[in-house]
């Protein structure tokens, strides 16, 4: 698909997505769940991504989107992905502290650090960047990338 088509997909999806009613729960989550899946389609196809990957989780922090860059980093596939939680991605030992990260999240619209991501092949640090209210309202993006190892060079830069 050329990037100009997956570029009116998603503008045409997220005018179905407004045009939605509202008071139908199903269809404003169908029509959002489109948004999602024709921007990660545009953000793949332009490159806008780079390497990094991408999960989409909604406002209790369960991922509805996810590309292939994720499924690798995390060792499971994008489908895989789908349903799980904030939390059942942490790593074991910092579960206490994903509501109050998610709360501030959520207050902040913006977050960037390093995180410990449970994979099935052990634990992945990944560092992020995570987004309020994109690609539409009420949805939340996080980039990752696999962190380098702490040593000399990346503490002195800290």
């Amino acid at each position: 698909m050329p990037v100009a088509h997956a570029l009116a997909a998603w503008r045409d999806a997220e005018r179905r997505w407004e045009s939605a009613d509202s008071a139908d729960s199903g269809a404003t989550r169908t029509a959002a769940a489109t948004v999602i899946d024709s921007w990660m389609t545009y953000q793949i196809l332009s490159g806008s991504l780079g390497l990094d990957a991408a999960l989409v989780a909604d406002a209790q922090g369960v991922f509805v989107a996810a590309n292939a860059a994720a499924s690798e980093i995390l060792g499971r596939e994008a489908a895989d992905l789908i349903g799980l939680t904030v939390a059942d991605m942490t790593a074991p030992g910092q579960g206490g502290l994903v509501d109050g990260m998610w709360q501030d999240f959520l207050a902040r619209g913006s977050m960037s650090g390093r995180y410990d991501l449970q994979s099935p092949s052990g634990v992945a640090t990944v560092t992020y960047h995570a987004r309020a209210h994109h690609p539409i309202p009420g949805y939340f993006t996080s980039r990752l990338r696999v962190a380098q190892p702490a040593g000399p060079a990346t503490e002195a830069a800290t």
